[in-house]
C-alpha cells in the first residue's frame, strides 16, 4: 500500500476493463441509462492499462490510459489517451488521483508515449493544469456529461 502526505492508505493495481464499469456509471455518468454500455473504445486494446484504487479492498478510484492520437493531429502514434478517470467523493484531494495519474503516465511512457491528453472536466481542469497539462483549443460540451477542454502534456523521465 502506498501511503501519501494526506494519511491515506491505498493501493493502486491493474484491473480488468469490466471492474471499472460499475464506477464510470456512478462517478461519470450518473444519468445514464443503466442499459447504456460503460466500455469505451479501445478498453480491450493489448497495451491499454486500466487501474483501481483500493482502500480496504474497495475500489474508489478509476483511470484507464489506451494509445489514441490527439484530436489536433491524428498522425502522432506516440499519444495516449486518459479516460474515465475519477474518485470518489471521500478520497478527493488525497493524492489517489495524483499517484493514478502517474502510474498512467509512467505506463504510457514504458510503451513509448511521448504526449498524453484528455478531455478534462472544467472542474478538473486545475487538478490538471498543476500536473503540467495544458488546455489545448476551446471549452465544448459533452451530452449528459458535462463542459470540458482538451489538456495535454509531454511524457518525459
Amino acid at each position: 500500500m502506498d501511503e501519501n502526505p494526506h494519511g491515506l492508505s491505498f493501493e493502486i493495481r491493474p484491473v480488468e476493463p469490466v471492474e471499472v464499469h460499475a464506477l464510470r456509471r456512478d462517478l461519470l455518468r450518473a444519468d445514464a441509462d443503466p442499459s447504456e454500455s460503460m466500455a469505451f473504445p479501445h478498453d480491450e486494446d493489448e497495451d491499454t492499462l486500466h487501474v483501481g484504487t483500493f482502500v480496504f479492498d474497495v475500489m474508489c478510484g478509476i483511470a484507464t490510459v489506451h494509445r489514441e492520437a490527439p484530436p489536433w493531429d491524428p498522425a502522432v502514434a506516440t499519444s495516449w489517451r486518459l479516460r474515465g478517470m475519477a474518485t470518489s467523493a471521500g478520497v478527493r484531494r488525497r493524492g489517489v488521483g495524483t499517484w493514478m495519474l502517474a502510474t498512467c503516465m509512467q505506463h504510457a511512457w514504458e510503451q513509448g508515449g511521448t504526449l498524453l491528453w484528455c478531455n478534462a472536466r472544467i472542474e478538473a481542469s486545475n487538478f490538471y493544469r498543476v500536473l503540467g497539462f495544458e488546455p489545448r483549443g476551446e471549452r465544448f460540451m459533452i451530452d449528459g456529461v458535462g463542459e470540458h477542454i482538451v489538456m495535454w502534456r509531454e511524457l518525459s523521465v
